[in-house]
């Protein structure tokens, strides 16, 4: 079988399901698929398959069908179906037919590129493997470094018991699939910190839906620059999972003793998870219910993105190796960053300094700079522009099409180098 020479196939651990003709996937990845291809003639989704019923157990997640897309790209749109199967036994019981339909896909397209996760049932790193056995040319593509993650997250029983093995396994198939790859995409620098040294082409990246439209334009930030220096109490916002990779309860404890030196703010954390209840009392012991919202999961886009542009500061305190997209929606909101150091944000910021970085864990220097910044208004007027001057090359065409380079790039000859 001969392979088209501008068709892009794109494996994905995100599940679809298919009623008929019906395609149901994740609300943003119908924008991403749209930007795939103003730089392909075609593009296969392989991905999990489901029942559409089992999307209802991702309340967090907006589904929406393709019959959204515009007829253009429907048809030049295609999906393959792969098994969801997320436990061992189930999982072994179906690598090898995968590995047989992933040949054949492999072998019809041009362009490859293959999004790796976990290790049980994430056909990515499957993908990889055959991609290279075949002597072909593929990208990898990391959204964070999951064994890392992993390592660092409690486990319930008996999962805990078999996490060690777990990240074991994540860490080889990672550095195997990185090693072997013609290209690595990391989605943002601390990601790229902890794989790029294992590729000789691995690139920084950002998988971002955000129109060119969505950045605060200049009268409305003037207008937000008047309101901060004002002196109306600061404008506090963080939207994310309430757990414990996010550091909900050190977010809270730093706001507790903001509050306690005198700064004055309204803060609200968008987000429900498995901490959520202990947030919500923490804020009541705390005596803090007059200064923190925490009103949970909020599904309406644009209604997040108006309390981010309203947001006089995004504070965040990260504990594991991962490249949030809030933080870019913030900074194209004029909204600087205030929270935990580390090289995804130290990147982001680097070429106008939108945002101060405190060590991590260090919840006492978090709230030193909340303190400082609510008393000191033109210092936090002066950090919001340039936050908006740091989100100027964050939308979707511009980041949709650098990947699209790079991975043209690497398809130059089907030859591999054999590494």
């Amino acid at each position: 079988m001969t392979a088209d020479h501008d068709r892009l196939l794109l494996l994905l651990p995100l599940p679809f399901a298919r009623t008929g003709e019906r395609v149901i996937v994740e609300s943003q990845a119908l924008n991403g698929f749209a930007r795939w291809l103003d730089h392909f003639s075609s593009l296969t989704v392989a991905a999990p398959i489901v029942e559409e019923s089992f999307l209802q157990k991702f309340p967090n997640t907006k589904w929406d069908a393709t019959d959204g897309l515009p007829a253009d790209v429907r048809k030049r749109l295609r999906f393959v179906g792969l098994p969801w199967a997320f436990r061992p036994m189930r999982y072994l019981r179906q690598i090898n037919s995968v590995r047989s339909a992933l040949r054949q896909e492999i072998a019809s397209h041009q362009h490859l590129c293959f999004a790796i996760g976990t290790y049980w049932g994430d056909w990515g790193w499957i993908a990889a493997d055959e991609a290279h056995r075949m002597h072909r040319k593929h990208a990898v593509w990391f959204d964070r470094v999951e064994y890392d993650v992993w390592a660092r997250t409690p486990r319930s029983f008996p999962r805990n018991l078999q996490k060690p093995l777990d990240v074991w396994l994540m860490r080889r198939m990672y550095q195997r699939s990185v090693r072997r790859a013609h290209l690595c995409l990391c989605h943002g620098r601390e990601v790229f910190d902890a794989l790029g040294p294992l590729s000789l082409n691995a690139h920084v990246v950002h998988n971002i839906h955000l129109k060119k439209s969505d950045r605060l334009d200049r009268a409305t930030l003037d207008q937000k620059l008047r309101k901060i220096r004002s002196g109306m109490p600061m404008r506090i916002v963080y939207a994310g999972r309430a757990d414990d990779m996010k550091g909900p309860l050190d977010w809270i404890e730093a706001l507790a003793m903001a509050r306690d030196a005198g700064a004055e703010f309204r803060a609200t954390w968008f987000g429900n998870g498995e901490r959520l209840a202990e947030m919500q009392q923490r804020v009541a012991d705390l005596h803090l219910n007059e200064v923190i919202e925490l009103p949970g999961f909020v599904g309406d886009r644009m209604q997040l993105l108006e309390a981010i542009r309203s947001a006089h500061a995004m504070v965040f305190c990260h504990k594991t190796p991962e490249s949030p997209r809030v933080l870019i929606e913030a900074l194209v909101s004029g909204t600087p960053l205030v929270g935990y150091d580390s090289s995804f944000p130290r990147d982001l910021i680097e070429s106008n300094g939108g945002g101060r970085l405190v060590p991590p864990n260090n919840v006492g220097a978090l709230a030193a700079t909340i303190t400082m910044l609510a008393a000191d208004r033109i210092a936090l007027a002066d950090l919001a522009e340039r936050a908006w001057n740091d989100g100027e090359p964050f939308n979707d065409e511009s980041v949709f099409a650098h990947r699209a380079h790079l991975i043209r790039d690497i398809a130059s000859s089907t030859e591999s180098s054999g590494s």
